[in-house]
């Protein structure tokens, strides 16, 4: 008989053209069913899970992979340089994860996603770059999806399955993280290189970078005491063949000069790793560089008086404060603003050199041509740069506006001064600059 309604009889369509897929025509149309499935499934998660996923193309079993998928991309889509049919099956997992399509058939999918997809595709052949990163922009929205908090047995078992991965499985790891090895001076260099298709390509990449960002706070809170492993040597130690950690490229978006998607998204994701990183000094991951840019940003959103960016500050400044004490001691008072107080003979620190892209595992994601470091830091001694201390200082001129504007932002605020004098004597210099304003302060601080 006829199919009863439209889910079954895309459902029937697609168990009738997983069986060829064979040429351009055949892998376009099977995505565009997918793509319809994908829609549907929004509304019909359970019965989308029930039919469609007994296709051929998308049966599995948790564990062993997706055979199916596996011929398509290997005999078909790889051949061809282009991946409609990997991006609509991507597009169909994510939306079955956020609307409760869940189970033992969603299970091995999500498993081909990180064990195949993840892992492999930036060795895939492209006809086009910036495909690459769209691929792996859903990828990521799926480890986003999966980290999102849900209740059932089912959601918990699968988080924990897939924080497993990141912890214990270094290609997996490597390969979820992948578009951060392109550091804030990578990604100026694709920019110069120009034209149109190099710009579709560094658009991508922002994007994927964007989705990175988005997830680490959820996966960083969801390990808990369980962060470690090869996620934590990726993000704060080493990734691999000794590249600077992921955390050093995170900081350097904090200062981009592009209005990219990852440019506010990267103090936030940098807030849990203050307050997971106990173990590994932040002093040690971030370099001076670092530490520069994100206090060119900090002084960029303070500026523009963007309360939820300064809210976001303030939550770093009191997980550094926290946890990391040596490190955020730089960014209250900065070197250069205690310069002022230096003899005139003492000569002034330089600054470091920016950090190269980090190094991979393979030439697949090594940027097209070497990254020139970008030049050192202005070091001159008359010119003062402001410290996070000195912005929050000046922003709380106009304590009425914030409340009145951003609770949420006066309260980060009042926290992290909070934290701050809670922690004498390790921050003594730091707290030392608002006791000889203390009666201003209290005054800013009660209107």
């Amino acid at each position: 008989g006829s199919p009863t309604d439209i889910l079954t009889g895309l459902s029937l369509a697609l168990h009738v053209r997983s069986k060829s897929l064979h040429t351009a025509q055949s892998i376009q149309s099977t995505a565009t069913v997918l793509q319809a499935l994908s829609a549907l499934a929004a509304a019909e998660p359970t019965r989308t899970v029930a039919e469609v996923l007994e296709a051929p193309l998308l049966s599995g079993t948790p564990g062993t992979g997706v055979p199916g998928l596996i011929r398509a991309i290997r005999d078909s889509e790889s051949r061809l340089g282009e991946y409609p049919l990997t991006l609509a099956v991507l597009s169909l997992v994510e939306t079955l994860l956020q609307h409760g399509g869940l189970g033992d058939k969603l299970e091995a999918l999500v498993d081909h996603v990180l064990q195949e997809i993840a892992v492999r595709h930036v060795q895939w052949r492209y006809r086009h770059k910036a495909e690459k990163w769209i691929v792996h922009a859903a990828v990521q929205r799926i480890i986003y999806q999966i980290f999102t908090p849900r209740r059932g047995d089912f959601a918990i078992r699968l988080r924990d399955k897939v924080l497993s991965y990141l912890i214990n499985d270094k290609a997996i790891c490597f390969g979820s993280f992948a578009p951060l090895v392109y550091d804030a001076a990578s990604l100026r260099k694709l920019h110069e290189e120009g034209g149109a298709p190099r710009t579709e390509e560094v658009t991508a990449l922002e994007d994927a970078i964007a989705t990175v960002l988005r997830s680490i706070p959820l996966i960083v809170f969801h390990a808990g005491d369980n962060f470690g492993g090869v996620l934590e040597r990726m993000l704060l130690i080493e990734t691999s063949n000794k590249g600077a950690p992921f955390a050093s490229s995170i900081a350097s978006y904090a200062g981009y000069p592009y209005a990219a998607a990852c440019f506010p998204l990267a103090l936030p994701a940098l807030v849990p790793l203050c307050a997971a990183a106990m173990a590994v000094p932040m002093a040690a991951t971030l370099d001076r560089q670092d530490r520069a840019e994100i206090l060119s940003s900090m002084q960029h959103m303070f500026k523009h008086a963007d309360l939820d960016a300064v809210s976001d500050i303030a939550d770093l400044l009191s997980a550094g404060i926290a946890n990391q004490p040596e490190w955020v001691a730089a960014l209250l008072v900065p070197e250069k603003e205690r310069e002022e107080e230096r003899p005139a003979s003492l000569p002034a620190p330089t600054a470091s050199s920016a950090l190269a892209a980090p190094t991979t595992p393979t030439n697949a994601l090594a940027p097209t041509t070497p990254t020139p470091s970008t030049p050192p830091l202005p070091t001159k001694t008359k010119k003062n740069v402001e410290g996070a201390l000195a912005l929050v200082w000046d922003i709380l001129e106009d304590t009425t506006k914030i409340r009145s504007q951003s609770p949420r932002c006066l309260a980060a605020l009042l926290r992290m001064l909070d934290a701050l004098w809670r922690r004498q004597p390790l921050l003594i210099e730091s707290i030392q600059t608002l006791k000889v304003k203390d009666v201003e302060l209290w005054k800013r601080l009660a209107t």
